[in-house]
């Protein structure tokens, strides 16, 4: 038999356990040490009572029997009582039951849990039984929808409502099959770092969009509200790989109007995320005042991207009475009723190409309806040196098809 600790026992709050245990404890080591005799079970008792303690000082005492190991038990159980312990009410039990819970990160993992490693939900099944048990319900379903509503979504996918106790219900719980599990984890963690990935998209077009507005005179400052309050939907879980049109190794036009695969379906959160950064250079009215605020826009953009290339986080001016973006219109002078490629428009009628590249990126996410003739109001822009840059090249040409979204 292997031998055993036995801690020093005082009969003060210092014990570390109560003294029940204790005297248990002294019983196995008579096993241990073939101990039979009252007087030499008396002696080794001694040996384990703390110097200088109540309970040294209580067996010294002459009251104290000490001739049969009989005697002194009793009266030892007399002298120090068991520390009674808080013990719950059902209603406690019941409380601490419904309030039970399981997240989908701790969800596919292995505890220990008596001497084996155990899964997760298991465990977690196991607790809720010995609750419901404690509390006496186990036959009864007191509670345990609270407990079954807040389950992770890919538990409450294969465990039913109508469970007729508590005791089915901790069964159907343990029958979830782990392969549904880890793929149910596996899943709820994409769309984690989808979702990850939209909130820090968000973030970076709010610094962009805080950039511009920093300046308390700017013609953009009306839009502050409405900015504050955009928000985005969640990313779909999975969303098949966009092909890089804009990549080449020749080039100049590189592969943007020539690649024959079709762009998937904008989602939801590319249209929040390019009709918030449309929000940041609305479109100005054809008159003066408006194009003075249409220069006041260049200038901020300038300023904010310097050389860096339009994208849906970028946003760009569009010159005052062009067709709205997204409604099938040239990408070269920023009209309706053609396409770039039938467009005659040259010179300065033709619009900056960082516009007919943003244009084209939001006709890729908005879509391109049919095209409809409406007659656009050129507004030239002067041709001032400060303003050059509008006329460099900005990595590619098109003809009219659209981008597939930045």
């Amino acid at each position: 038999m292997q031998l055993e600790t036995i801690p020093e026992f005082s009969g003060t709050q210092e014990d570390k356990s109560q003294p029940s245990d204790f005297l248990k404890t002294i019983k196995r080591s008579f096993l241990t040490h073939g101990t039979t005799t009252d007087s030499q079970k008396v002696d080794l008792f001694e040996l384990y009572l703390k110097s200088d303690s109540p309970a040294e000082e209580w067996f010294n005492d002459a009251a104290t029997p000490k001739k049969t190991w009989a005697d002194l038990e009793k009266e030892f159980k007399i002298r120090f009582p068991n520390t009674k312990k808080a013990t719950k009410t059902a209603p406690e039990l019941e409380r601490e039951l419904g309030m039970m819970k399981i997240t989908t990160e701790e969800l596919g993992k292995t505890e220990k849990h008596r001497g084996e490693d155990v899964h997760t939900h298991i465990i977690f099944a196991e607790k809720i039984l010995d609750l419901a048990k404690r509390a006496k319900v186990e036959a009864s379903t007191s509670g345990l929808w609270s407990v079954r509503d807040g389950l992770p979504e890919v538990l409450r996918e294969k465990v039913p409502e109508n469970q007729p106790s508590w005791t089915a219900f901790v069964q159907a719980l343990k029958d979830v099959d782990m392969g549904h599990i880890r793929e149910g984890v596996r899943k709820y963690k994409e769309k984690a770092a989808n979702d990850a990935q939209v909130k820090a998209d968000i973030n970076l077009l709010k610094q962009r969009t805080a950039n511009v507005l920093g300046n308390a005179n700017s013609p953009t400052k009306a839009i502050r509200t409405q900015l504050a309050s955009t928000a985005i939907s969640q990313l779909p879980v999975s969303q098949p790989a966009q092909n890089n049109l804009f990549g080449s190794t020749s080039g100049g036009g590189g592969n943007l109007f020539s690649a024959k695969m079709p762009r998937p379906p904008a989602t939801e959160a590319e249209k929040a995320t390019l009709k918030a950064s449309l929000s940041i250079y609305p479109a100005q009215p054809e008159t003066l005042e408006g194009e003075a605020a249409y220069l006041d826009q260049l200038r901020a953009w300038r300023r904010t991207n310097g050389d860096s290339n339009v994208t849906k986080f970028t946003g760009f001016p569009l010159r005052p009475g062009g067709a709205p973006p997204g409604s099938g219109e040239c990408y070269n002078c920023g009209r309706t009723g053609h396409r770039r490629v039938e467009c005659q428009a040259t010179g300065s009628k033709k619009i900056p190409q960082f516009e007919a590249t943003f244009r084209a990126i939001c006709g890729s996410i908005l879509g391109q309806p049919g095209r409809r003739i409406v007659q656009v109001n050129y507004v030239a822009v002067p041709g001032d040196d400060e303003f050059a840059w509008l006329s460099e090249s900005v990595g590619y040409q098109g003809n009219g098809e659209g981008p597939s979204a930045m």
